[in-house]
């Protein structure tokens, strides 16, 4: 379902607000498993939970999670972020958008 979210060619904010409650129940099977294991059975869990932020979130709180980590911590690729951004808010996100860019060309010419 996430790869189809990052093919649509833009993501407006009446098709946001609904694909982030596709995702509620899916979130909801957390609770499923024994002492928030869930991770060991799904190890891209993390990148699942963010799903609702990156899609109802705006530039500003998506800015914050960028920066502070949180979002590459769970599992998110810059581009697919990148992706998100440009759907979602077009050149209102063109900041970010090239702070990300940065930082994923800054990792990958250090290989």
């Amino acid at each position: 379902m996430l790869e189809d979210i990052l093919l649509l060619p833009t993501l407006a904010a009446a098709e946001t607000a609904a694909l982030a409650a596709l995702f509620i129940p899916l979130l909801s099977m957390e609770n499923l498993f024994p002492r928030n294991r869930v991770t060991e059975f799904m190890p891209s869990w993390g990148k699942y939970k963010l799903v609702p932020t990156l899609l109802e979130g705006d530039v500003a709180g998506i800015t914050g999670l960028w920066r502070t980590g949180r979002v590459s911590s769970s599992g998110w690729d810059g581009s697919d972020v990148v992706e998100i951004l440009e759907r979602r808010f077009g050149h209102a996100a063109d900041g970010l958008v090239r702070e990300i860019r940065k930082k994923e060309y800054a990792q990958y010419s250090s290989w």
